[in-house]
């Protein structure tokens, strides 16, 4: 539709592509801070595995479960899903730019 109006190809991709990393950087932004919230509460908070302790000492595991999270993982997870929005736009971008404005407004 932005090609039919006369918007140039570049500006097309550039527009997938930042809306994309928006995207993925508030999803990313916002799933970091619920799960290091969730994190920071079983810190303090055991998650009771007794159902299955037997199973598990077998393996070598305890039962109860302690959460930690270094701030150094939240930055460097933030940072991958910035870069995996990247990765992903890529494709869909290149293909919007392929579609002839003609043929992608005709309906049937």
């Amino acid at each position: 539709m932005l090609l039919a109006i006369g918007m140039n190809r570049s500006r097309i991709f550039g527009m997938i592509i930042i809306e994309t990393v928006l995207l993925s950087l508030t999803g990313g932004i916002a799933g970091v801070i619920f799960g290091g919230l969730i994190s920071h509460y079983f810190e303090s908070h055991v998650i009771n595995m007794s159902l299955w302790a037997s199973g598990l000492s077998v393996m070598g595991y305890d039962y109860r479960i302690y959460t930690s999270l270094e701030p150094d993982l939240l930055i460097m997870v933030t940072i991958m899903v910035f870069f995996t929005g990247i990765i992903a736009a890529i494709y869909p971008a290149l293909k919007a730019l392929k579609n002839d404005p003609a043929e992608a407004l005709r309906t049937e």
